[in-house]
C-alpha cells in the first residue's frame, strides 16, 4: 500500500492507525522484554520469588522501552483527535473542478496546527507566490490561527504573505479559483516559492 506523508489526502487516519500499530508494538515489546527476563531468572533459580526474578538487566530495557513507548502513545491520542477532519472527498473534488489542476495553487490536505495553547484544525491549505488560503474544519478563532501561521513564516524569513482562512468552503472554493485564473502561467521560481509556503505550514502541523 503506498505510503501517505504529511499534507496529502487522508494523512490523518492513516497516520492514526501507523500511531496505534507502532504504539501497541512498542508496548508489547517492553513487556515481552520483561516477562522474558523474570522466566529466564526463575529458571535459572529455582525457588525465586516472582518480584525477586524481576531484577535482571532485562527488566531495565523493558522499563526504558517504556519512554518512546509513552511518547508514541501521546502521539496516538492526538492524532485520535485529528483523524475526524480529514478534508471530506467531495471538497478535494471540487477543488479539482474549480482549478482546473493548474500549476498554482498547490495544496497540502489534512492539517491540524498546533500552537502553544490552541489547535487549528484545517482540511485544507492553498499556496500560490505571495499568498496561503485556507478551510477551517471547525469554528475557531480565525484571527489567531491567521496570525500563527504568519508568525511561522515570517520566523522562516518569508515575509509579505497574504494569509486568509475560510470556515466556508463554497467562499474557500470561489477564492482558490479566482487564484487559478490569476496563476495560470506560473513559473517555476513561483511554484518554489508557493512550495515554501506549506512547508513552514507542515512544521507546525501534526
Amino acid at each position: 500500500m503506498k505510503k501517505i506523508h504529511k499534507g496529502q489526502f487522508g494523512y490523518l487516519p492513516t497516520q492514526f492507525r501507523r500511531e496505534l500499530l507502532k504504539t501497541i508494538f512498542l508496548f508489547g515489546s517492553s513487556i515481552a522484554i520483561l516477562i522474558i527476563g523474570m522466566v529466564t531468572q526463575m529458571y535459572r533459580n529455582p525457588g525465586i520469588s516472582l518480584a525477586d526474578s524481576k531484577n535482571n538487566i532485562l527488566t531495565v530495557a523493558a522499563v526504558l522501552g517504556l519512554l518512546p513507548a509513552s511518547r508514541s502513545l501521546i502521539s496516538t491520542i492526538m492524532f485520535a483527535k485529528g483523524k475526524k477532519y480529514t478534508c471530506p472527498e467531495t471538497v478535494k473534488d471540487q477543488i479539482r473542478e474549480v482549478t482546473d489542476e493548474k500549476k498554482l495553487p498547490i495544496f497540502s490536505y489534512d492539517l491540524y496546527l498546533t500552537s502553544y495553547d490552541q489547535v487549528f484544525p484545517v482540511y485544507v491549505m492553498a499556496a500560490t507566490e505571495n499568498e496561503l488560503l485556507g478551510y477551517l474544519a471547525e469554528k475557531a478563532d480565525i484571527a489567531k490561527a491567521q496570525e500563527h501561521i504568519k508568525e511561522a513564516l515570517q520566523k522562516d524569513g518569508q515575509k509579505n504573505v497574504t494569509v486568509k482562512l475560510y470556515p466556508d468552503a463554497e467562499k474557500f472554493l470561489q477564492r482558490i479559483g479566482g487564484a487559478a485564473a490569476a496563476n495560470d502561467a506560473a513559473t517555476e521560481p513561483e511554484i518554489k516559492k508557493a512550495a515554501a509556503h506549506l512547508e513552514v505550514v507542515l512544521q507546525i502541523s501534526l
